[in-house]
């Protein structure tokens, strides 16, 4: 994959995540819409009767009003993460390394801008002689996709050769320097520890709860 080819397949990544989520969780998004719909209708109709003279209950009201909010940010929510959810990239390893929250995990909530500088990096990678870092990716064992284990040490390689020629990449964000320092620090836990790591494009915010949790169902590695 050449520089200029990084960010396309980041965002056909970024689709194909998006597409397997609706088509998995696309029932939240009918049960939201449907009962944010149901209650909106109820409350329409309280309103109107109450002009007309006929007071509904307090608590129909209170229980129409609560399904019409809860229902709402569900459906927000869901709509923000599909549509505007921020990407980043994190590191992903064969066996856990550590306990959360843990210096194993201090990349899991970084990486945006190795996401928005993932081009620029590549570029740099080509002029300092080591792996670019797109070739650690982006393949997703949670969407059915191959994820191909890399040695951590030369991960490591590349990681600490962007941070220190980042002089030379005056495009990249302006927390790449943070971002590149959390990604070495947990891939020399791994390098210690022996186990192989991936890149993987990751949606939304922290999120550990659904990585170490929900997700670790049916994943094979781990975040940290």
């Amino acid at each position: 994959m050449t520089a200029d080819g990084v960010l396309p397949a980041l965002l056909e990544q970024r689709r194909h995540q998006t597409r397997s989520a609706l088509t998995r969780r696309g029932w939240v998004l009918l049960v939201s819409l449907l009962g944010l719909g149901l209650s909106a209708l109820g409350l329409f109709a309280s309103i109107s009767s109450w002009r007309e003279g006929v007071r509904p209950s307090p608590l129909t009201l209170i229980l129409l009003a609560f399904g019409f909010i809860s229902f709402g940010v569900v459906l927000g929510a869901c709509l923000i993460w599909l549509f505007r959810a921020k990407a980043r990239i994190v590191p992903y390893f064969a066996r856990e390394l550590g306990p959360y929250p843990g210096e194993s995990a201090v990349a899991f909530g970084r990486g945006h801008d190795l996401y928005r500088s993932s081009a620029a990096l590549d570029r740099l990678a080509a002029t300092l002689g080591v792996r670019p870092l797109s070739t650690f990716g982006f393949g997703d064992d949670l969407y059915e996709q191959p994820v191909h284990w890399s040695p951590p040490s030369e991960g490591l390689r590349t990681v600490e050769a962007l941070r220190a020629g980042l002089g030379g990449c005056p495009s990249a964000g302006p927390d790449i320097a943070r971002d590149l320092d959390a990604l070495a620090s947990v891939l020399r836990i791994a390098v210690a520890q022996g186990v192989g790591f991936a890149l993987l494009l990751r949606l939304g915010g922290g999120d550990a709860q659904s990585a170490g949790v929900f997700e670790a169902r049916s994943r094979v590695g781990r975040f940290w």
